[in-house]
């Protein structure tokens, strides 16, 4: 028979597990992620806080910079000048090298409303605060925020769109955003040049084409492309891993066939290096999902 504290230590076992489960790693998206909104300290089973409220839906205007298929929402209704929600990362954040977060946003509010992204770690301890403000309407921007590099043990991304405003549950304070990512400013001042060490089997400034080895033939298209990579070969394709600028591999799978189709639903915007490895030898292809 179990006393009280062997309860209660389930219990937190359980809890910790869930958190687990439920935290996120960057890039954020929407297409395929299971997303979970919070709420604040004491409002942890609901999709927002005092009056903010979080969800993932199709995306109002699939154009510009975000052609994505569905995005996250806040909406603003009441409660207090702060309403917002949270999403919880996996992992604390480490902005000694990547120090900006980046996020595209969508709102009908005016160019200049203010955009604050707070950082909690997970008891409420702790927590910094940083904003900037959009420069346009009715259209998808990209907004970047930056942190000092001694900002760590964070665990949750807190967005309060035009905080200082009560709102109303009107168009104004309906606010869409996507791609949530952790970067450097120099990448962003150098985006089409970075040149990352993988064992030198990549070098990102090279021509965006497949690389010269004459004796394996492979096709790939689109490349950019925004919704699938195509592949074909003359040699049947028995693996493909795909990693992005982080070295770390987001896909990988086993066609064993001379074609293959990679969805890109499920991948940030951006630059990524592939291994297509064939029964002819192997091709180092870097690809574009916009």
């Amino acid at each position: 028979m179990m006393n009280v504290f062997s309860v209660k230590f389930i219990v937190i076992l359980c809890f910790l597990a869930n958190t687990t489960v439920l935290a996120q790693k960057l890039p954020i998206h929407f297409e395929k992620q299971e997303i979970t909104f919070t709420g604040g300290r004491n409002e942890l089973d609901k999709p927002g806080f005092s009056g903010g409220t979080g969800e993932i839906l199709d995306n109002p205007d699939p154009s510009g910079i975000n052609t994505s298929k569905k995005v996250g929402k806040i909406i603003r209704d009441g409660g207090e000048p702060w309403a917002g929600s949270r999403i919880p990362v996996s992992q604390p954040f480490d902005f000694r090298t990547y120090n900006v977060i980046t996020f595209k946003v969508y709102t009908s509010a005016p160019a200049g409303t203010k955009v604050q992204l707070k950082l909690e770690d997970r008891e409420y301890t702790s927590a910094i605060e940083s904003y900037t403000f959009t420069t346009t309407s009715n259209e998808w921007e990209t907004i970047k925020i930056s942190y000092p590099p001694s900002a760590t043990a964070y665990n949750y991304l807190t967005f309060m769109f035009d905080i200082g405003r009560i709102g109303k549950g009107e168009e104004r304070d309906v606010f869409y955003f996507d791609n949530i990512t952790q970067t450097s400013q120099d990448d962003l001042d150098n985006p089409s040049e970075p040149v990352i060490d993988y064992g030198d089997q990549f070098k990102t400034n090279e021509d965006l084409s497949i690389e010269n080895e004459d004796e394996i033939t492979l096709k790939v298209y689109p490349n950019p492309s925004s919704s699938a990579w195509n592949l074909e070969s003359e040699a049947i394709i028995t693996q493909v891993e795909i990693i992005d600028l982080q070295g770390k591999k987001v896909m990988s799978l086993s066609p064993n066939q001379n074609s293959a189709r990679i969805s890109t639903d499920f991948l940030a915007n951006g630059l990524y290096l592939s291994e297509i490895t064939t029964h002819s030898g192997v091709k180092r292809v870097k690809l574009i999902k916009h």
